[in-house]
């Protein structure tokens, strides 16, 4: 049976190179997921690299379909963590100039996109379709529903006047509960549970403000602090909990 510390080993960040040096293309790489095509539960590791793991980046795909599989496949380094792993990717690729130099078919370095002439056309392309033409003449019967109408008469009759005179509960239905009118209990470090039927009574008995009863109700413990300005009668330091 593996212990703790052989089993976190198996989680290997690495960062790789792949290459077809008859075209003289290359791709560097980081890999660090804890899920995606790994071979070992734990995470990645270097076993996986070009066994389930071909990279992610399209432009790898693409290549690979052109010219075969690469001919340079290789580890470069392997780390603990994957924070290691990217920062050391992202130095790398801006030691090499990656994306703008002619060796490399990176695109991008931790996010930042470099636009060359083939992605450039590409977008271009996508928009240059709908370049001078209308929503009408791109779907035909479409109809402006704004059209003609001002801002109030937009959302304020959309939307106001469709609640104007209506109840929550008329509003969403019988399936409406208001959580203030549910009973709850407040487990006080100093005093015990307090009971409470809903939270209009709360207020009233212990002088909690409604905001620190809606953060109690989030499930957080909180410590009560005593102020000269605070009315409710909870002991200095008290922890409350709504349970």
């Amino acid at each position: 049976m593996k212990t703790n510390q052989q089993r976190e080993s198996i989680y290997t960040p690495y960062c790789y190179l792949i290459g077809w040096s008859k075209q003289n293309k290359f791709y560097y790489g980081v890999r660090y997921s804890i899920k995606t095509q790994c071979i070992y539960s734990t995470g990645c590791h270097p076993d996986d690299f070009w066994v389930t793991y071909f990279t992610s980046s399209r432009y790898v795909a693409e290549y690979r379909n052109l010219y075969g599989e690469p001919d340079v496949i290789q580890i470069r380094r392997t780390f603990k963590t994957g924070i290691e792993a990217i920062t050391w990717e992202e130095k790398v690729l801006r030691r090499l100039k990656a994306t703008i130099s002619d060796k490399f078919i990176n695109k991008n370095i931790r996010g930042c996109i470099y636009w060359d002439d083939k992605l450039r056309s590409k977008v271009t392309g996508r928009i240059g379709s709908r370049r001078g033409r209308t929503m009408q003449e791109m779907h035909p019967g479409w109809v402006n529903p704004v059209k003609g109408k001002t801002a109030a008469e937009r959302y304020k009759q959309d939307y106001t006047c469709y609640r104007k005179g209506k109840t929550i509960k008329e509003i969403w239905g019988d399936n409406y509960i208001d959580p203030r009118s549910q009973p709850f209990t407040i487990r006080s470090k100093f005093l015990g549970d307090l009971f409470f039927n809903n939270v209009t009574e709360c207020i009233a008995k212990t002088g909690l403000d409604g905001i620190s009863i809606i953060n109690l109700k989030k499930g957080i413990a909180r410590k009560i602090k005593r102020r000269k300005t605070t009315k409710h009668f909870f002991p200095n330091h008290d922890i409350l909990l709504i349970i």
